[in-house]
This record gives structure tokens, C-alpha cells and sequence, in this order.
């Protein structure tokens, strides 16, 4: 299911935040984890890493466009 787009960086966040934690203490280890589990978990790896290489500059520009959008309204 997907995410409603007001609120799908929220939710995302929430969800990796999880993610980030099983790997830091090792849940994933401890419990096991299937071929498919596996296989998203490093498809998440090479997302993570085209977000912050890649989409640095346009997640700026997004920022830098909400907050001069916000400025003109106040």
C-alpha cells in the first residue's frame, strides 16, 4: 500500500528509522531474515544511497523553495 503524498516522507522516515534500528542491534542476525528480506534490504541500501548522492542538490532545492514560499506568505 502506498503512502498518501502528504504525508509519505513522514511515514517513510518512521519505517527506516525501524530499518536502521533492526540493523544497528542486530535483530536481523539474531532473528534471521528470508531471501527476499535480504534482497530488499540491499535493493534499500542502493536507494539510500542514489537519495544522498544523487538527489542531494534537488532535496535542496525543495527546501530552499518551501522556505522562500513560507517567507512570502508571513
Amino acid at each position: 500500500m502506498s503512502n498518501m503524498s502528504y504525508c509519505r516522507f513522514r511515514n517513510t522516515l518512521i519505517d527506516l528509522q525501524d530499518c536502521v534500528y533492526a540493523i544497528e542491534i542486530g535483530d536481523l542476525i539474531d532473528e534471521g531474515i528470508d531471501k527476499y528480506e535480504l534482497q530488499a534490504l540491499l535493493e534499500l541500501r542502493d536507494l539510500c544511497e542514489y537519495l544522498v548522492k544523487d538527489l542531494y542538490e534537488e532535496i535542496d532545492d525543495i527546501s530552499n523553495s518551501f522556505y522562500e514560499k513560507k517567507e512570502t506568505i508571513e
